[in-house]
């Protein structure tokens, strides 16, 4: 039997959370909030001044709904920060949730990547102008724990570590391809229509991915159809 290629591990034990931190923030909105609305209270009922109302009433609301996007925060399950690690004989993406210091590991070693799609990644409202060009998104499929086919997306940035793939997929000899539509947008669920239709040439780390984008002449974005 070959050794488990894939490897995934979910922290067991979760680093103490800075709720302190975040509850003193909430508290001291909700109590501002809370004075605001007494003092408003008090404004009306001994002064009659009901514009009080109006002004301290506004500054609760602030205060509450400030609060609240605060609480909310701290409830959000999913990944607040992505870091990529080219490592010698694999790629390691460390998706990492700083309200809860919750860390994934997801270990993707070179000799199991079954093929990686790169295409352009924009900023949202491009014009479709050469410099609209941001950086390349790199969709690699490679099997799960399970051997199932599953797909990793990375969007890259810096030309350096696009050489630095180039390296990797002559070394390992890796199956790519490359497109010059734009991917930014398209959804995990749709990675299956994309590698089945997309309009790609083979890829060989050849030649610089950034100068290939570039010398397009209008971005286009890729449509399931």
């Amino acid at each position: 039997m070959g050794r488990n290629l894939y490897d995934e591990t979910i922290a067991t034990g979760k680093m103490k959370p800075k709720w302190f931190f975040y509850l003193i923030v909430i508290a001291i909105f909700l109590g501002s909030g809370l004075y605001a609305t007494g003092y408003a209270t008090y404004s009306f009922l001994v002064m009659g001044e009901w514009w009080m109302v109006l002004l301290f009433g506004s500054f609760f609301a602030l205060f509450l709904g400030i609060a609240l996007k605060i609480y909310r925060l701290t409830q959000n399950k999913k990944p607040t920060k992505i870091i990529a690690v080219a490592e010698e004989d694999a790629y390691t993406i460390y998706a990492i949730n700083e309200w809860t210091e919750e860390e994934k590991v997801t270990k993707i070693h070179y000799g199991t990547m079954d093929r990686i799609l790169i295409g352009v990644w924009t900023n949202r409202g491009f014009k479709g102008r050469k410099s609209d060009y941001v950086g390349a998104r790199l969709i690699i499929r490679h099997p799960d724990k399970d051997g199932e086919m599953t797909y990793t997306s990375s969007v890259v940035f810096d030309e350096e570590v696009l050489t630095g793939w180039n390296e990797r997929i002559r070394e390992f000899d890796i199956p790519a391809s490359i497109t010059p539509l734009i991917i930014s947008e398209v959804l995990p669920e749709q990675f299956d229509a994309l590698f089945q239709t997309i309009d790609a040439r083979p890829f060989d780390g050849s030649f610089s991915v950034k100068e290939f984008f570039e010398k397009q002449n209008q971005l286009v974005k890729w449509h399931q159809a």
